[in-house]
């Protein structure tokens, strides 16, 4: 299917759920409309003077009645608080998930660069397959491990910021090929990092 078709499908789909919502807005507004019409009947009034436009003095009634106090104010700030510490912790759990990443495919290319200035015999297929994939299980369950005990803040992650830019600059790059998924994965990363977060560790990887 070309774009064009998906494009077509997406707004076809798109009106749908509108539509689904318009109905469902006016279903609300008939109900409403039907309450009002009880209540008028019911006191006996008509509905036009239930309906009509809250005078302005009224409006100012309820506005000074619905104002917060200190209480709920000191309330709302603390939610308020509560939130912007717990999207912080989210946000950096997803940073330190990514640099965790980032350090299993350090690890790979430097292990990498060692075997190959040793034996000058292995190849990276056979490497990755040998060596890679079971560090990365062994990491990935020490990061979550790690989660699960352990507050991620932003203290720490300075910290291993700066690691990691010290590691980056000693890696020999040009010992590593360019299209390396490794090298080609740590790029991608850091780009991320740096457009998402403001977390800047590029260096001259790519």
């Amino acid at each position: 299917m070309d774009s064009s078709s998906d494009n077509f499908d997406y707004v076809f789909q798109l009106i749908k759920v509108l539509g689904s919502e318009c109905r469902a807005n006016r279903q609300e507004s008939d109900k409403i409309e039907s309450i009002l019409r009880k209540l008028a009947k019911q006191s006996g009034l008509s509905y036009d003077q239930l309906s009509e436009k809250v005078s302005e003095s009224t409006r100012q009634k309820y506005d000074e009645a619905s104002t917060p106090d200190s209480t709920d104010r000191l309330i709302l700030e603390n939610y308020n608080l509560i939130y912007e510490i717990e999207l912080q912790e989210y946000l950096n759990r997803r940073i330190w998930n990514l640099i965790q990443e980032i350090i299993e495919h350090l690890n790979s290319i430097r292990g990498f660069i060692i075997e190959r200035k040793l034996t000058g015999t292995q190849t990276i297929d056979y490497y990755i397959q040998d060596k890679f994939d079971l560090k990365v299980e062994q990491l990935r369950r020490s990061n979550e491990s790690l989660q699960d005990t352990k507050r991620i803040t932003g203290n720490k992650l300075a910290a291993i910021y700066d690691e990691i830019r010290i590691v980056l600059g000693q890696i020999s790059w040009d010992d590593v090929p360019n299209n390396f998924k490794e090298r080609e994965r740590i790029s991608e990363i850091l780009l991320q990092l740096k457009d998402l977060y403001g977390v800047d560790l590029m260096t001259k990887v790519s």
